[in-house]
């Protein structure tokens, strides 16, 4: 009853630049810098924990209740200082 005060909103982001991002936070921790990014992506495809990087539609079901978006708005991350002067 309280969550209707509020405006309530969901930041998506493109599933590439998550995965980009995501690679790179990787390589960054584990200081791996030694090879091309196509390399890079191929190695983490190979990792088991990769596995665990859930796909953003996974989540999407939660922006539903009883099949209505339970959202005010969804904004996209490419577009966030925009988005958020809205």
């Amino acid at each position: 009853v309280e969550f209707a005060r509020f405006f309530v909103f969901s930041i998506v982001r493109n599933p590439w630049d998550r995965l980009v991002s995501w690679v790179n936070y990787r390589d960054d921790r584990f200081k791996r810098t030694d090879c091309s990014f196509r390399a890079r992506m191929e190695s983490n495809l190979r990792d088991r924990n990769f596995l665990k990087f859930m796909p953003q539609h996974s989540f999407a079901s939660m922006l539903f209740i009883d099949n209505k978006l339970a959202v005010d708005t969804v904004v996209r991350f490419e577009r966030l200082a925009d988005e958020l002067r809205r």
